[in-house]
């Protein structure tokens, strides 16, 4: 059990919010609550596919790459911590909205079936729930989050 505050965000509310589909996932948001950089990997790859699923080892290059973007990502952090507004890494608030897209039909239908969904089986209707949990990751295949979910909430002892 953590011994400091946690917040859980059962509705998933932050990712639909932020655009945000898979962890790590990183926003920054200076002091005024402005978004300085939008929803983007935290200095990760996919790199860990190439892991032996029965050892969990890496391959060399795989590894090194990973510990290089993590060194650049967090490089990039420090240096918007010491410079504020004027790091080369805080964009402008013009980027930070093309970036930012509006969803599509197809990812707004998502979350809408999402949070039915979610709905239903907080109200004891797991059953109801599980047409909609699907729909929404067949829409939205790239949200882990609605994967994990779904996951979690088919099992009981995973709920419970």
């Amino acid at each position: 059990m953590p011994t400091y505050p946690c917040l859980i965000d059962c509705d998933h509310v932050v990712a639909e919010l932020y655009g945000v589909v898979n962890v790590p996932t990183a926003v920054w948001i200076d002091e005024a609550g402005r978004i300085v950089r939008p929803p983007e990997p935290a200095g990760v790859s996919d790199g860990f596919r190439t892991m032996n699923t029965t050892t969990f080892e890496m391959p060399a290059e795989a590894a090194a790459d990973n510990k290089r973007r993590r060194r650049i990502y967090v490089d990039a952090l420090r240096d918007w911590i010491a410079k504020g507004a004027k790091s080369e890494h805080a964009l402008l608030p013009e980027e930070v909205r093309w970036r930012m897209a509006s969803p599509t039909r197809s990812e707004a239908l998502a979350d809408t079936h999402f949070r039915v969904g979610a709905h239903l089986h907080r109200s004891g209707k797991p059953d109801a729930a599980r047409p909609h949990l699907e729909e929404a990751v067949r829409l939205r295949p790239e949200s882990w989050s609605f994967r994990r979910q779904a996951i979690v909430l088919s099992d009981p002892a995973l709920f419970a």
